[in-house]
């Protein structure tokens, strides 16, 4: 599993707009905290005009002809998170599980503005409920 650096959050103090009425017994003040996002990612085949072959042994496609990109729906949460982190401060990581040709879709959410990614080398077969457990230990040791 791989490492990442924790990051604390943020606040600052800022003081009211001249027209918020002062809080009772004088000045008041507006705590903003920035926001640490964590987007999971994924690396799929790009099967729309492709030809799909099954293996001999009947349990997955043929993936060694097949072009990979990243998710569109990971994408558009990668932007969406990137607003977030321009609009309210923070940070922006992406995490996928994966092999080690998954790294070209990380390389592809750090230019779409996220500030850190995290590969997870995972089994072999993968179902829901391990994948979510490989995820959430590896998000509740990441300040989110």
């Amino acid at each position: 599993m791989g490492e990442g650096e924790g990051g604390g959050e943020k606040a600052e103090l800022v003081s009211p707009s001249p027209s918020s009425p002062p809080a009772k017994g004088g000045e008041s003040y507006i705590l903003e905290v920035s926001m640490n996002i964590a987007v999971c990612v994924k690396r799929i085949p790009k099967t729309a005009e492709a030809d799909i072959f099954i293996e001999k042994d009947g349990t997955d496609i043929k993936k060694d002809h097949l072009v990979f990109h990243l998710n569109d729906w990971d994408g558009y949460a990668v932007r969406e998170a990137a607003l977030l982190k321009e609009k309210h401060g923070g940070e922006v990581t992406v995490i996928t599980i994966g092999p080690e040709e998954s790294k070209e879709v990380l390389t592809r959410c750090l230019a779409m503005g996220a500030d850190r990614a995290l590969r997870i080398e995972g089994p072999a077969v993968l179902d829901g409920h391990l994948i979510a457990n490989i995820l959430s230990r590896a998000i509740k040791n990441q300040f989110f």
